[in-house]
């Protein structure tokens, strides 16, 4: 069921979540598919709810960078981002202490964490009190989820209750950097920080590795597989050129996606766009929601622009091309 987000409904989820049940939550990113992330029953059942693989890690969402600490080994890396970027949608890779289960971590030594900055989010925490594990409340490898109803269309029947929080604010999952070497930060995931955003703090040059080098292992990160994010329609990606031409040769029954509306497009069937100005940061808003939205009118076929790959279209890309991989 959906839940609107009021002190009721809120006490209501933390007590589920002290029982070792599921509960969906908005984030400032996605939404959440949440659990006390120091209980391996309610991690167990998270994975199970997604069909989520045991190599793929979770992040866990703290309170505040007070309570962070009480899960990770520090360093200047980690206390200066955290200072920085703490609320947020920035996930810190750090050595983890014994008290976040191996099941959290797909046996690392290592966890993902992140203070959220969103409202109802922060609420839950403080009353929850636990720290959440939280991955997309989603089936796994499907387009993430930005509203109430996403979630109720796919995994509706096997969670308790959904907290509606509204659309998310960012619409793509948080920036991922490992600062457990605090004299290399290595970016693993493209998010709404974006790479010159971090540098503009750090020490050290920002080094970026958002591959995987063995999808059969336990994964450094969450997001890092090849295939991920993907409608059950086929996407194809293409720059701005080739999408004018591509209508020529495209069937109605097929969707057309630009980061700008266009013109001259406006007049085929299948077009949708996902800003009206360019703006990347509301066409990151948008993405996740107008790929659920195609996947619902049952389209089998989507062509879709990249964007300008800077700032946040680095993070539209990674997950275009992570739909689009075979």
């Amino acid at each position: 069921m959906i839940l609107s987000s009021n002190s009721k409904n809120l006490k209501l989820c933390a007590e589920l979540i002290r029982k070792d049940d599921i509960v969906a939550v908005p984030t400032e990113t996605v939404y959440g598919l949440a659990g006390n992330a120091l209980s391996e029953t309610a991690v167990r059942k998270i994975f199970e709810i997604k069909g989520r693989p045991l190599i793929d890690p979770l992040i866990v969402h703290c309170f505040d960078y007070t309570a962070a600490l009480e899960l990770i080994v520090n360093n200047s890396l980690i206390d200066h981002l955290a200072k920085q970027f703490w609320p947020g949608p920035l996930t810190i890779i750090a050595q983890k202490k014994a008290l976040i289960p191996d099941i959290v971590t797909a046996g690392l030594k290592s966890v993902a964490i992140r203070v959220p900055s969103q409202t109802e989010l922060q609420k839950l925490l403080k009353i929850s009190k636990v720290p959440l594990a939280a991955p997309s409340a989603n089936p796994f490898g499907y387009v993430s989820p930005t509203e109430a109803s996403h979630v109720k269309r796919t995994l509706g029947e096997k969670i308790t209750a959904i907290l509606d929080g509204g659309r998310t604010l960012h619409g793509v999952e948080s920036t991922i950097i490992d600062a457990r070497n605090e004299n290399k930060p290595l970016l693993l995931r493209y998010g709404p920080i974006d790479p010159i955003m971090l540098e503009q703090h750090l020490n050290y040059p920002l080094l970026v590795q958002t591959t995987t080098r063995n999808e059969n292992r336990a994964q450094n990160a969450p997001g890092l597989l090849s295939k991920h994010y993907s409608p059950r329609a086929r996407v194809h990606l293409v720059n701005q050129t080739a999408l004018v031409e591509a209508v020529k040769t495209i069937a109605g029954s097929q969707a057309i996606v630009s980061i700008k509306k266009s013109q001259k497009l406006i007049h085929h069937p299948g077009y949708h766009w996902l800003s009206e100005d360019g703006c990347l940061e509301t066409a990151a808003n948008n993405l996740f929601a107008l790929l659920q939205n195609l996947d619902e009118q049952k389209y089998k076929e989507i062509t879709i622009e990249l964007a300008e790959n800077s700032g946040i279209g680095l993070a539209i890309n990674d997950r275009l091309k992570r739909a689009a991989a075979k």
